[in-house]
């Protein structure tokens, strides 16, 4: 059930429905929760997540992040 809730989430943040959620998709999720991060605190946000260095969060690394 949490994978579903988890998948729901990653879709509204993956609005271009590429299957990855990139830096500027991450911030605008972010802002809707109230939290303001500049670019380079958000390349940092995303790095702890992405390990697979492409930059973006596929929704494996998504729900390791959470």
């Amino acid at each position: 059930e949490n994978l579903v809730n988890y998948r729901k989430q990653f879709n509204e943040i993956d609005f271009d429905n590429s299957g990855q959620i990139d830096p500027f998709e991450l911030g605008v999720a972010l802002e809707k929760l109230g939290i303001k991060l500049s670019s380079d605190q958000l390349r940092a946000l995303l790095a702890d997540g992405d390990k697979s260095d492409d930059s973006e969060l596929d929704f494996e690394e998504f729900v390791a992040l959470l």
